[in-house]
């Protein structure tokens, strides 16, 4: 029945039992409803998919629930199920196509398709469900930022950041979300122009930025080094979780101010805000460089004392906290601690084989990088080298870095060369790429390959860091460098002290190996070399101001062949040991003396 359009005052009542007569579908559709809520609750997906696809056909004019239907879907993206999600969204192009109801207008519930085809990792389709009547209709911001998240998440951090300035020039007012999807995509792209340019959008928009946005921010200055814009926005942040400390902390760490990263973890402690996993393994790499041991032994207790249980990455990052210190009880202690470290690289390998195969996600650059690092580490180099060789992208920097360190490892000079030759052409002023080079020349004896590394780099203007040490001597530090110290050792303490250490070695026979001098020179001048390097002077300088039975730890910040410092500990009644332990070149390998 049609009733014609009326004007009715607004002083006038219907009476309610015009519409308690109205259709029996209204009765049918509050049980339909609700038990579709209740399935999607409890995940029994394919009995609320099939409830759906056997609706009645005169039941089709019943008005679906938007939150019945924003449920189930919210159920398919929480299980990944995409093979319920994808026959929802036949029923909804079939309903659409008979002229019932065309519910891929709302906003809600085509953004949870995008989001859970993004997630399935079928972006393309994401894609084809966003464009769908993009043009007829005017899309919230809501569903611009699924799509946004789409692409990001699945590695497309250039279209997502189109997408946002598409959906500028489409007069989409940007909120918090749109602000945080971009400034991470700026983050991905090192796009720190443009990011700059988010960044003052949001602080013209009427809306707060929130926690989220501010990490994003954080993020993005401390990706592309801009360390001081980390700072700043750090300060003025109304609140910061662990998330904001892990990116100060983080950046530090990158700016190798060291003792900052410290300090920012101490103000963390203080605001009593706890740690994650990425925290420690962090800082404990830091405590291990400069051999704060007490702090990182601070660290191992708060670590057993929480409820969580530490991760691998966690674990390692202690072992080598306590190795660096030269505290090898410890080291032994936590290792023993493991579960189990067996079949790690058949276990990577197996989980990089699954991503694509169980999860279609494809592999990136930075996954690669890590297979190649853990087949060369097992010394399954040529294994690793078929995996750079059959990479559908072309191989970066870490990742021919990682097969240079695995011919270090295991002396394989001519692939060494080979793959230098790559890494010289993608990272020309890279230096560490040309001492690892000349060192693994120099640990096969072939002196001519130094040399011409050696003129390489001068003919390229690049210069390795120079050697220094440093040491703690109750709260503060000393630094020394190779050839530096005059002052020091013009000193009678000085003196006296190195005069009696020369004598107590030549008493037991001590007799400098020259072996860890990677240069071609006569014995002498190598054995000169061996004792008067920066870790000669720190050692002095520990064994006169500090007491007999007090360890001294010794902290370089170059190795041979990793970008990491080193360190050694030792008992100052053991003088001839300490000596011993000096005979290293200033850009050799760690050692230790128990």
């Amino acid at each position: 029945m049609v009733l014609p359009a009326i004007n009715v005052s607004s002083n006038i009542t219907v009476s309610t039992n015009i519409t308690a007569t109205s259709s029996p579908q209204i009765h049918k559709q509050k049980p339909l409803n609700s038990t579709l809520k209740s399935l999607s609750k409890s995940g029994k997906l394919d009995k609320a998919i099939r409830l759906i696809e056997s609706l009645p056909s005169k039941l089709a004019t019943i008005e679906p629930d938007l939150e019945a239907y924003s449920a189930l879907l919210h159920a398919c993206i929480s299980r990944k199920s995409l093979e319920h999600g994808q026959r929802l969204y036949l029923q909804l192009l079939l309903s659409r196509d008979r002229g019932d109801h065309n519910l891929l207008t709302n906003p809600t519930l085509k953004s949870k398709l995008i989001t859970l085809y993004s997630v399935c990792g079928r972006v393309d389709e994401a894609c084809r469900i966003f464009e769908d009547g993009l043009e007829a209709e005017h899309a919230p911001e809501s569903v611009w930022v699924a799509m946004a998240i789409g692409y990001s998440k699945n590695g497309h951090s250039k279209e997502a950041l189109l997408l946002y300035c598409e959906m500028l020039c489409r007069s989409v007012q940007p909120s918090n979300f749109s602000f945080s999807t971009a400034l991470k995509a700026c983050s991905d792209l090192f796009e720190l122009r443009v990011g700059r340019a988010v960044h003052a959008q949001m602080l013209k928009s009427n809306e707060e930025p929130d926690q989220v946005v501010y990490n994003a921010l954080l993020q993005l200055y401390k990706q592309c080094g801009c360390y001081e814009e980390v700072l700043q926005v750090f300060e003025v942040m109304p609140q910061r979780n662990i998330v904001s400390w892990n990116s100060l902390i983080s950046g530090f760490v990158q700016r190798d101010q060291l003792f900052e990263a410290v300090d920012t973890f101490r103000r963390l402690q203080g605001e009593k805000l706890g740690f994650s996993w990425v925290t420690l393994t962090t800082i404990l790499p830091v405590c291990a460089r400069v051999t704060a041991l007490y702090s990182g032994k601070e660290i191992h207790a708060q670590i057993v004392k929480s409820i969580a249980k530490p991760d691998v990455p966690v674990i390692n990052s202690l072992m080598n906290m306590y190795a660096k210190c030269g505290a090898m009880d410890y080291c032994k202690r936590v290792f023993d601690g493991m579960q189990t470290m067996e079949g790690l690289q058949m276990r990577g390998r197996r989980l990089f084989d699954r991503m694509n195969l169980e999860f279609g996600v494809s592999p990136t650059s930075e996954h690669y990088a890590c297979l190649v690092d853990i087949l060369g580490r097992a010394g399954r180099i040529k294994e690793a080298l078929e995996v750079v060789k059959n990479m559908p992208m072309k191989p970066s920097g870490s990742i021919w870095g990682s097969l240079l360190n695995a011919c270090r490892l295991y002396g394989d000079v001519s692939l060494a060369e080979i793959i230098a030759k790559q890494l010289f052409e993608l990272e020309p002023n890279n230096p560490g790429n040309y001492v690892v080079l000349s060192n693994i020349y120099a640990n096969a004896g072939m002196w001519e390959g130094v040399r011409m590394v050696r003129e390489m780099m001068e003919k390229r203007a690049i210069k390795k860091e120079a050697g220094c040490s440093w040491i703690q001597v109750k709260n503060r530090i000393h630094n020394f460098v190779a050839g530096g110290g005059f002052e020091f050792r013009s000193s009678d303490e000085y003196k006296k002290v190195w005069n009696e250490l020369m004598e107590a070695m030549e008493e037991v026979g001590y007799v400098p190996d020259t072996r860890v001098v990677l240069h071609d020179v006569n014995e002498e001048i190598k054995a000169m070399w061996v004792c008067g390097h920066s870790e000669r002077l720190a050692a002095m300088f520990g064994l006169i101001h500090t007491n007999c039975g007090i360890p001294i730890r010794i902290t370089k910040n170059l190795r041979s062949y990793l970008p990491h410092s080193s360190s050694v500990a030792f008992d100052t009644e053991v003088w001839q040991a300490s000596l011993s332990a000096l005979n290293e070149d200033e850009c050799a390998c760690d050692f230790l003396i128990n």
